[in-house]
């Protein structure tokens, strides 16, 4: 028998029941001893007569059933090999298979059978007798001393098969050499002193047997071996009736036999108790406590096979579900969860199953009453001792409180490592914990705070006065907030916003202290920053237009009370744009910064200079004299505020990494004003007029506001006005100059646009073409003209009068920086089927002045078409013949002023000779314009320029006029 199940069983109640265990085995034994006594009494009588020839059948009767018992001994320990394989069952079963096939033997072979294996023999039948008991003695010695433990099957089969052994060679002495055997039996006299002499040796070995196994199995609490110690008892009484028979047929050996049966029956009674009843009834015992063990589980616990259905589970998982163990037994996932759940849970069934070890999961169980919890469940394979799978075994454990509370953990974990800083005292105020941001924000490590008070930050800006009522609102409100000054490690001293919270205990008494502290040092820094952003411009560190119209408002206010007058001037860097455009944005914001730092060097304290942005600034000037005076006194402040700019600026190129000089002029626009008639807005608007003033008249100029210049900005507005309707209303239209040659026939015309004005009448491009370039809309009006050249070219390709003319369109540096220009020209040229090389291009030095690589790029890609390009005002500006070697030009063209005094300048003569010998060795064509005279046109034939435009010619003409003048040139 198991220990284990013994030492349990040993326990209350098991106790009582090997108690009764024992007194029913030692009752089979004594009852049988005292039932010996009679039975011996009766069969030694005469009163009984012995069964004679009928005693074969009888004996046929007595020994089957111990046969059968062997057997049964046999097989039990057979089929038990494979649950628990121990060596004392095993040789138990071995001994009885042997007994078995040597009892069989005896009864086969008894007086009156019929013939087995060999002819009768007297002593045949007593021979195999006593080794059938010989094997029995010896088998229960063998359970005595044999060793508690647990063989190998392979060791059983061995064991068996020596059994079989055994019985053979048994056997072959019964049937093949009983002759060698001393006689056991003599007819007509009885046992032999052998024979009874044998008998008596088993009984007391049987005894001695008994004793041991009673002894041995006490000692263990092994039923089993005082089921065998009885039945090695009753087997000594069997042999004791062997002793006693004169007559094979007699009392005496049929009482041996039945009690040899009983002693068999004893054995198997034992055997099939350990091997078959107990353990049932330990399973039993298991059953019940495993169910006591898994209803007090409050986890949920439950048993499903491999197709998912349930086969146990505990009242817990009752509750979980809300159903009893009946209907839930039998059911499935889905049957319980619903189809989306029960899928997921089964597949996490087969983790486990395919894995073949625990595997442990979080998963959302929904709640009868509505929400979800979170368990985590272990599922575990359960298999048989053959490995056979049962199923999982699954238990769920409620986490949803734990995992709650590691949330708010990792919240506060979180909250005392963020950027705010943190700290923790306990109800005296002395310091538990920080966090880094707090060692941060005071310069203190951690364990120079521990145990400290946070009078250690005290600043002394706050007096006791403010301490006190902050911890009045602390002990009744039972939270502070509030900005404070604090000192830190280093002594610097910086304000923070601080909030001091309770915390209490279960009681209501304080038991720790809580604040969160914010340094305020870079709000306060951001905040100055933003409000001097908000005022002063962040590039020159100036006044911005904001502060300066507040400081305007309040000197507009004063000046009027202190009888002094102001001055506001507008200056404006001339050519600014060009700085930027060549050089960069750094460049030209360098210049700026050094331009302002000049300014107000100028300027006394009281005065204001700001910066509003771009090329720009304002000068307020609050303490002039009134009159004459003031005046004189604001035009030297802006003749000294020019001389300070045209000092030269040293610059840095990025690119080349080299310094250079710039030289900048300024203009300046000046208004005056002693009361606060005007409103600052008027004032600036007055000033910028001024300004427009002074650059019209010239960079570097000096101009004071008079009604005249607003004269002058109202008419300029209305031109513009009437000029966006112009190009709207199509009042604009083209007039063409005609180009001649040295003989005076017409090779082409310039295009010229012309403005017909539906009140004043035409009115002249020298009023309206500044105008247009300053407001963008020469881009329109130079399309207008494109286009129109386009489509007259296109109406002459087929006229052979007008095929070989050329007309030339002037190009502003606007119109060449339209995104996209050169797809568009190819889109009007497919459109209206002009031919490109008749068109001519005129740009300007001056558009060369900026931007000169993508210029030149435009020009290349516009070449690629066909167009042809000249160079207008040619010796006037930029000239540069490292410029011009890279552009495409066609035709370079000889300027007006040039021409206008050629006969009377030598140097106008000497420019243009150049001029012409230029073009000649650069391959292009030379053409004079406003030629007005005989002597010019002879001048420049004379020096080889052979194409010419001016008044000597024609004006320009409508293209009525230009067609009928070119059919006049040709006759």
């Amino acid at each position: 028998m198991n220990e284990a199940v013994l030492q349990r069983l040993s326990r209350a109640p098991g106790r009582r029941l090997l108690r009764v265990l024992w007194n029913r085995q030692m009752a089979w034994g004594i009852a049988l001893t005292l039932l010996f006594i009679p039975a011996y009494w009766l069969a030694s009588s005469d009163l009984v007569a012995p069964f004679g020839h009928g005693y074969a059948s009888l004996h046929i009767l007595l020994e089957l059933p111990a046969i059968a018992v062997s057997l049964m001994v046999f097989l039990l320990a057979w089929s038990l090999m494979y649950q628990e394989n121990r060596l004392r069952r095993i040789v138990l079963g071995a001994g009885f298979l042997c007994i078995a096939l040597v009892d069989l033997a005896h009864t086969m072979s008894y007086s009156g059978m019929p013939f087995f294996l060999a002819e009768s023999a007297v002593d045949r039948p007593t021979f195999l007798w006593l080794a059938g008991r010989l094997v029995a003695v010896l088998v229960l010695f063998g359970v005595v001393f044999l060793p508690r433990r647990v063989i190998a099957v392979r060791k059983s089969y061995a064991i068996f098969l020596l059994s079989f052994v055994l019985s053979a060679l048994i056997w072959y002495v019964a049937f093949f050499a009983i002759g060698k055997i001393p006689a056991l039996f003599v007819p007509g006299e009885g046992l032999t002193p052998l024979k009874i002499g044998a008998e008596y040796l088993l009984t007391i070995a049987f005894a001695m047997a008994s004793i041991l196994l009673f002894r041995q199995g006490r000692a263990e609490k092994n039923d089993n071996l005082l089921w065998l110690g009885a039945a090695s008892w009753v087997h000594a009484l069997s042999e004791m009736f062997f002793t006693f028979y004169a007559d094979v047929t007699d009392l005496h050996n049929v009482l041996g036999h039945l009690y040899k049966v009983v002693s068999y029956g004893l054995v198997y009674r034992g055997l099939f108790y350990s091997g078959v009843r107990l353990p049932y009834r330990i399973l039993e015992m298991e059953r019940s406590r495993l169910d006591t063990l898994l209803s007090t589980i409050p986890d949920p616990v439950w048993l499903k096979n491999e197709a998912g259905v349930y086969l146990a589970c505990n009242a817990a998982f009752g509750r979980l579900v809300q159903r009893t163990e009946e209907q839930i037994i039998g059911r499935r996932d889905e049957d319980l969860f619903g189809e989306s759940l029960g899928i997921f849970y089964r597949r996490r069934d087969r983790m486990a199953l395919e894995q073949g070890r625990p595997v442990r999961n979080e998963e959302i169980i929904p709640q009868p009453g509505g929400g979800v919890r979170q368990y985590e469940t272990t599922k575990t394979p359960m298999y048989l001792s053959d490995g056979e799978l049962i199923g999982v075994l699954g238990i769920a454990h409620d986490i949803t409180e734990i995992r709650e509370a590691e949330k708010e953990l990792r919240l506060a974990a979180k909250t005392f490592e963020a950027n705010i800083g943190l700290f923790i005292t306990d109800a005296s105020q002395r310091i538990l914990r920080v966090n880094p941001a707090f060692t941060q924000i005071t310069g203190y490590t951690a364990d120079e705070l521990i145990g400290k008070t946070p009078r250690i930050f005290q600043s002394g800006r706050q007096n006791r006065s403010f301490y006190s009522a902050m911890w009045k609102e602390i002990n009744e409100a039972g939270v502070w907030q509030g900005e404070i000054y604090n000192r830190r490690k280093n002594g610097e001293v910086y304000p923070e916003w601080l909030m001091i919270s309770q915390v209490k205990g279960a009681a209501g008494e304080v038991t720790h202290y809580v604040a969160s502290c914010s340094d305020l040092s870079e709000n306060k820094a951001a905040a100055e920053t933003i409000e001097r952003l908000s005022l002063y411009d962040p590039l020159t560190e100036l006044p911005n237009r904001k502060l300066m119209m507040d400081r305007l408002r309040q000197l507009i206010a004063s000046v009027e009370e202190r009888r002094r007058q102001g001055a506001l001037l507008l200056l404006d860097l001339d050519d600014f744009k060009v700085i930027n455009e060549s050089y960069g944005h750094t460049v030209g914001d360098s210049l700026l910064v050094e331009a302002g730092k000049r300014l107000k060097s100028v300027l006394h304290g009281g005065d204001t200079v700001s910066h509003p942005g771009g090329d720009e600034f304002i000068v307020i000037l609050d303490n002039l004299d009134r009159g004459d005076v003031g005046a004189r006194q604001a035009e030297s402040t802006a003749l000294r505020l020019q001389e300070a700019l045209s000092l030269p600026f040293v610059l840095e190129d990025a690119s080349s990494e080299r310094q250079f000089q710039y030289y900048c002029s300024t203009s300046i626009g000046v208004v005056l004003f002693t009361d606060s008639a005007l409103s600052p807005d008027e004032l600036l608007k007055r000033c910028d007029t001024a300004l427009y003033s002074a650059k019209s008249a010239g960079r570097g100029h000096v101009r004071f506001f008079d009604m005249q210049m607003q004269a002058t900005v109202v008419n300029r507005s209305s031109i513009l006005e009437d000029l966006h309707r112009a190009v709207r209303e199509g009042h604009l239209f083209v007039q063409y100059q005609p180009q001649v040659n040295e003989s005076g026939r017409v090779i082409g015309a310039e295009a010229l646009v012309r403005w017909r004005h539906p009140v004043s009448g035409v009115i002249p491009p020298g009023r309206f073409i500044p105008i247009a370039e300053e407001s963008g809309l020469i881009v329109a009006i130079g399309q207008f003209v494109f286009e129109t050249a386009c489509r007259q070219l296109a109406l002459w390709k087929n006229d052979e009068r007008f095929s070989h003319l050329t007309l030339a369109v002037n190009v502003s540096a606007q119109q060449v920086k339209v995104p996209h220009l050169t797809r568009w020209v190819k889109r009007l040229l497919n459109e209206t089927g002009a031919l490109p090389e008749k068109l001519k291009l005129e740009l300007t030095e001056s558009m060369l002045f900026s931007d000169t690589d993508e210029v030149i790029e435009r020009m290349n890609e516009l070449k690629a078409i066909g167009l042809k390009f000249s160079l207008d005002d040619f010796g006037t500006g930029y000239s540069s013949l490292s410029y011009l070697r890279r552009l495409p030009l066609d035709q370079v063209k000889i300027d007006q002023s040039f021409v206008a005094d050629l006969l009377h300048i030598q140097a106008n003569q000497a420019i243009a000779r150049t001029i012409i010998q230029l073009g000649e060795n650069l391959g292009l064509t030379v053409l004079a314009e406003g030629v007005e005279t005989e002597e010019q046109r002879d001048f420049l034939v004379g020096h080889g320029c052979r194409a010419f435009q001016g008044y000597l010619f024609s004006p320009p003409l409508d293209l009525e006029e230009f067609e009928a003048y070119v059919g006049r040139s040709s006759e």
